[in-house]
């Protein structure tokens, strides 16, 4: 048997949590002892067809008596964006964000992409960066990686050269496409370049 689901890659912590064991997967298992239950990538949509292993998150093992197992995440599994529930990304920032929060790049590499690539600032309508006081009371900067990412609320963008942004900031958050699932949020100092290059 086959279901879809979600993975849920929590930001910090373990690097997925199991999928919730419903109802109807218990019937199911009480039909078919000694099969296994497979957490199934939602971008496969027919679950009865074929399923390639790392479009499958793992399983839970059904034991004789028709009673559900631990769940066993599958090492190969990499999880599609349609799992994610994103779009396609539109940049390279975009990209190197997406790997670094499904947790196949690092926050060197979202870095180096971001100091490298255009983005989107929160502007006033002279062009001077917009500071916003967070919910943490510290300053924060919104900073989008593409136009889909910046709220339907009126504000004033401006587009920005990461390595530029990173040469100006300094003693507060940068807060990566704020309200959206593809978000992070980091000191402005983890974008700051040497001086020396």
């Amino acid at each position: 048997m086959k279901i879809h689901a979600y993975p849920v890659i929590p930001f910090r912590g373990p690097k997925m949590l199991a999928p919730q064991v419903t109802e109807e997967m218990r019937r199911s298992a009480r039909r078919q002892p000694g099969r296994v239950i497979f957490a199934i990538d939602p971008a496969y949509t027919n679950p009865h067809g074929e399923v390639p292993d790392h479009g499958k998150l793992g399983g839970w093992p059904i034991d004789e008596n028709g009673e559900i197992g631990e769940f066993h995440f599958n090492p190969d599994y990499e999880p599609t964006l349609t799992a994610l529930r994103w779009r396609a990304p539109e940049n390279d920032v975009e990209r190197a964000l997406q790997a670094f929060r499904a947790r196949r790049g690092t926050a060197e590499a979202f870095l180096d992409a971001l100091r490298a690539g255009t983005v989107l600032v929160s502007a006033e309508s002279d062009g001077k960066l917009r500071f916003r006081e967070g919910d943490d009371g510290e300053r924060h900067l919104d900073v989008y990686t593409s136009a889909p990412y910046v709220p339907d609320d009126g504000r004033h963008v401006r587009a920005m050269n990461g390595g530029e942004l990173a040469k100006v900031l300094y003693g507060c958050y940068v807060a990566v496409n704020t309200g959206s699932s593809l978000n992070l949020r980091f000191p402005s100092s983890d974008l700051a370049v040497s001086a020396f290059g």
